[in-house]
């Protein structure tokens, strides 16, 4: 929880940096649009290429599931959960989306590999970049955590119901 409020409020101050200083913003300093290398052959391959990016934004709104054996209604709180965090990724993800629009044009963001590093150097210069990139490598391991706390309750649950190896049907206490 505490990590996923520090990659909240990461994102917010983004977002409000970007609605504050957009005026400022000297596109010319920018260079030319970026060229894509690779682009999709067809309108559908690159709606196919961009909803992987969406995709994986949402992808974890499914995890209260694993942890549904220590909720105590897990029938009104999983789906309380999950509608919850959908919406609030849904506004985080628009409210960022508009924040950078408002900052760069789109063909300005079109190669970059990570848009908001793109979006941090025209507010702050090189370091805005470095900065959005240190914030994405702290922001990691809570994800690889979460990735690993989910897999190993489907592993214990299967061992629990005989289906896997007893000795990993075994939790400590803490």
């Amino acid at each position: 929880a505490v990590t996923s409020l520090f990659k909240t409020l990461a994102l917010m101050g983004l977002v409000i940096v970007c609605f504050a200083r957009a005026s400022s913003v000297s596109h010319e300093l920018m260079g030319p649009v970026a060229q894509v290398a690779g682009a999709a052959p067809s309108p559908f391959a690159g709606f196919v290429i961009a909803a992987q990016a969406v995709i994986y934004t949402y992808d974890g709104s499914s995890g209260p599931i694993y942890f549904s054996e220590e909720l105590r209604d897990p029938a009104r709180q999983i789906p309380r959960a999950m509608y919850a965090g959908l919406l609030c990724i849904a506004a985080i993800y628009l409210l960022v989306n508009i924040a950078f629009l408002t900052v760069l044009p789109v063909g300005a963001m079109a190669g970059s590999p990570l848009a908001a590093g793109t979006v941090a150097k025209a507010l702050f210069g090189a370091k805005g970049d470095i900065v959005v990139r240190t914030v994405v490598v702290i922001a990691l391991p809570s994800a690889v955590n979460a990735c690993l706390l989910m897999a190993s309750r489907v592993l214990f649950a299967l061992s629990r119901d005989g289906l896997g190896p007893s000795l990993t049907t075994r939790v400590n206490v803490g």
